[in-house]
């Protein structure tokens, strides 16, 4: 008889591994193992299958004790004075759960209901979420059939983190095939799938495709026709009405564009993909699955994704030259995409870049035309650079480097190359220095306004206004909300503000503020003190007031008077770093 393998489940924790040919028998050594050093006490448990190809179903509940004989029973040299004894059990601990329509985090499916028909909560998770599952592929699987037939131009494909991730384990799977042949390669290969498992590459499976607005309506209405909405808001981003999350992430989703743009691609390691149609959507689902269950069968792995990432394509490169050292190369200047970005920052980054232009007789400078590009994509959305390829992207591609390079694996195109990663880092550095010089070059104050005996205000808040005007034309299009919110170094975003410039209003201000104090006669001080240290006893105030530098600043809206705004008050104010580190691994100084 086959043997089984069986997990123990007590309250929310699963563990061991018990092999047996069925539930009740495996449960029994389950009694045996979790009473052995206390006979008398009860034990109550479910069992779930693991076996690899099983449903993974759960068992019980069970309840279990050790029964002790009246007569000992002697067997085969052995003295058994125990008998396990274990019986279903009809009301488990725990409560009735049922599986919420509402709810798609899976692990958080179920709720605490009295007309629940599952008597614990890890069952209910488990046929919650495979049944959820279950919908769910099968709406894709039939949005993906209809686009095959209806839209034979506009291919799908999967992109991203988990295009990047199944192309690292396809390359690492078949570097030595015949280890998926023999007990020790296996055991082998099962080892450093770990070390795979450890960067963290897949997360969730994002697709993506182009197409024109008349057949972006007619998807998107056979789409929501399977319960697959748009919820989407400058781009349309597809996803299943019931769709199960990871955390905060969706499992599923498919970004449908008009066109492809090449400041719209970050990097080659983040532009990966492969095409997914009705024929082989199927090889990836079960991949999505082994994923979910953590129960992953390499060899079966191994036969997907070859005929899956067949090729691996990087998004984009039919736009650039060629691919190399991880960047979109560019030799031909049409090719430059500008993303909108004004005419001033288009020439800053040219001027930074002159000395490249100057000197590419070493063998690690870049192209100029290459870098510019680069810093057109990064800096067109700011937190690609500020966030992602400092302390994301360039992490990711230094981990996947390691575990090539240890395992013997030659290193692709489409990764930094370390040998340039300082080149690319000088010129980034050298790019924001040009910017804030010219930021700074726009706000200048005369030394005279500075002048404590006079109130000059109105004329220093008319060369502000006028300074942010003029960053607005600087930085249109360019979207620096996201900078607002993100974990990002202090000293880097400094570069995109004239700080030096707004210290010196700070200490005006407060100058001002005391030379009007010091006017005030001395039993008033007194008064105003007192009541000032009754209300911090009071617990009225905490602390004393933050300075405001909105008083400087005109009202209403703008880009970056939002952004100088948000960074003043409640980053330097507050005397802290967007990222508390700042000189940690993931920044941007540990590079240079």
């Amino acid at each position: 008889m086959n043997k089984r393998h069986f997990t123990v489940v007590i309250g929310s924790k699963e563990h061991g591994l018990y092999v047996s040919s069925t539930p009740s028998s495996a449960a029994k050594k389950v009694v045996s193992k979790l009473c052995s050093s206390n006979k008398s006490k009860k034990v109550e448990f479910y069992l779930r299958e693991i076996t690899q190809g099983s449903k993974k179903k759960t068992y019980g509940p069970y309840l279990g004790e050790m029964k002790k004989l009246k007569t000992p029973i002697e067997l085969k040299g052995r003295i058994i004075r125990y008998e396990t004894i274990v019986h279903l059990k009809k009301n488990m601990k725990g409560g009735l759960y049922k599986c919420a329509d509402n709810k798609k985090i899976i692990g958080e499916l179920c709720v605490d209901d009295e007309s629940g028909k599952y008597l614990g909560k890890l069952k209910c998770e488990i046929e919650c979420y495979e049944e959820k599952l279950s919908l769910e592929l099968n709406a894709w699987r039939e949005l993906f059939a209809w686009s095959a037939d209806n839209l034979p131009n506009n291919p799908i494909y999967c992109k991203g983190g988990s295009a990047l991730g199944l192309e690292v384990l396809k390359t690492f799977l078949n570097k030595e095939p015949s280890k998926h042949n023999d007990y020790l390669g296996v055991n082998l290969l099962k080892h450093k799938f770990n070390d795979f498992i450890a960067l963290n590459l897949i997360k969730d499976w994002d697709f993506t495709m182009i197409m024109s607005e008349e057949e972006k309506r007619r998807f998107i209405e056979k789409a929501e026709k399977l319960d697959i909405q748009n919820q989407g808001q400058t781009i349309s981003i597809l996803r299943y009405k019931k769709g199960l999350q990871i955390g905060d992430d969706y499992l599923l989703e498919l970004s449908v564009k008009t066109e492809q743009l090449l400041s719209d691609l970050e990097l080659p390691l983040t532009n990966l993909k492969f095409e997914v149609n009705s024929t082989n959507i199927n090889l990836l689902f079960e991949i999505v699955v082994m994923f979910i269950n953590d129960d992953i069968n390499l060899h079966k792995m191994r036969e997907n994704l070859n005929q899956l990432l067949n090729p691996i394509i990087v998004n984009g490169e039919d736009l650039v030259n060629s691919i190399e050292n991880g960047l979109y190369v560019i030799k031909d200047s049409s090719k430059i995409e500008t993303a909108g970005l004004s005419s001033n920052l288009l020439a800053i980054i040219d001027e930074s870049l002159l000395s490249l232009r100057n000197n590419q007789n070493n063998q690690n400078n870049i192209n100029p035309l290459t870098i510019k590009q680069f810093l057109i994509t990064q800096i067109s959305e700011p937190d690609r650079l500020f966030l992602r390829f400092f302390q994301k992207n360039l992490q990711k591609s230094k981990k996947i480097t390691q575990f090539y390079l240890d395992n013997g694996i030659p290193l692709p195109n489409w990764l930094i190359n370390e040998k340039v990663l300082k080149k690319i880092l000088e010129k980034i550095y050298s790019f924001l220095d040009y910017l804030n010089l010219y930021i700074n070059s726009k706000i200048i104050i005369p030394e005279e306004l500075f002048n404590i005996a006079k109130d000059n205000s109105k004329k220093i808040k008319q060369i502000i206004r006028e300074f942010i005007e003029n960053m607005e034309t600087l930085f249109i299009n360019i979207n620096l909300t996201r900078l607002q919110n993100t974990k990002i170094d202090k000293n880097l975003i400094e570069k995109l503000i004239p700080i030096d410039t707004f210290l010196k209003l700070k200490k005006l201000s407060l100058d001002l503020r005391k030379n009007k104090e010091n006017k005030i006669p001395e039993h008033i001080k007194k008064i105003k003190e007192e009541a000032k240290r009754k209300k911090l006893e009071l617990g009225i105030i905490n602390t004393e007031p933050k300075f405001d530098y909105s008083f400087y600043l005109p009202g209403g809206n703008g880009k970056y008077l939002d952004f100088l705004r948000y960074f003043l008050n409640n980053i330097l104010e507050n005397n802290k770093s967007i990222n508390n580190n700042l000189r940690n691994n993931n920044s941007f100084f540990y590079y240079l």
